[in-house]
């Protein structure tokens, strides 16, 4: 399957990355920026940005950092590793954007959670070649650090945060 518009999580390292946007009071970062092309060309088309702050779901002190993205039929989705002052992972942050309206350049929300516990590394599925997967099938998150540690399993569906 492939898609006539790209995402790119960073200025100018391609659909793979993103880049964080210092400057809140607690001194972490905690902004994810998007920009997904109006077009098919990555290098001529033009690109609707997207800015979401996830601090109303970290705790405080706190920094995101080894972030990962996959693409996914109904939404981009993103995990990063949660740091704490000591730089010790004490988490990780998940996030689904809203990838049709992100298309449209639409106001669009993002669903974020951050899970404690320690576990980090977590990869969300990325589509990847001709097929599609099947129906309405949730994108799934990996644990590459823990073999042991099966899935976890987000959908899309957006409810905080705007352009």
């Amino acid at each position: 399957m492939a898609y006539s518009q790209w995402p790119l999580p960073e200025n100018t390292d391609g659909p793979s990355r993103h880049v964080h946007v210092p400057g809140d009071k607690e001194g972490g970062l905690r902004t994810v920026c998007l920009a997904v092309s109006s077009g098919s060309d990555a290098k001529t088309s033009t690109y609707n940005r997207y800015s979401f702050n996830v601090s109303g779901v970290l705790p405080a002190n706190t920094t995101l950092d080894y972030p990962k993205f996959g693409i996914w039929p109904d939404g981009y989705y993103y995990t990063a590793n949660i740091f704490d002052a000591n730089s010790t992972v004490i988490g990780t942050s998940f996030c689904g954007f809203e990838r049709a309206a992100m298309l449209q350049d639409a106001a669009a929300r993002a669903q974020c959670v951050f899970i404690d516990g320690g576990l980090a590394s977590y990869l969300p599925a990325d589509l990847d070649g001709p097929n599609p997967p099947l129906g309405a099938s949730p994108n799934f998150l990996l644990d590459v650090g823990h073999p042991d540690t099966v899935a976890a399993v987000v959908t899309s569906s957006a409810s905080d945060d705007s352009r």
